[in-house]
């Protein structure tokens, strides 16, 4: 297979602010489990290799659950909200 060169250059590196680079994580090119394709590595491979290192696994996704449940509850419609009134 041929790999094209990109027509401008490569973009610059930026940083990982999650995880710093520190070539342990799984979004890092220096890892050699990175995974580079479309549905390859992503944010969420730093936020879990986070939690793994600081003790604190499914933090993030327990507080992501709690707040979609907090954004606003169902309105009573219907007979549901007739029979609240009698």
């Amino acid at each position: 297979m041929r790999r094209f060169e990109p027509k401008y250059g490569n973009p610059p590196h930026r940083i990982c602010e999650i995880c710093n680079d520190d070539g342990k994580c799984l979004n890092n090119e220096t890892n050699p489990n990175y995974d580079d394709d479309f549905f390859g590595s992503d944010i969420y491979d730093c936020v879990d290799y986070l939690e793994k290192k600081n003790n604190t696994q499914g933090k993030f996704i327990r507080g992501y659950i709690k707040n979609i449940q907090e954004i606003k509850p169902e309105p009573k419609k219907g007979f549901n909200e007739w029979s609240l009134k009698h």
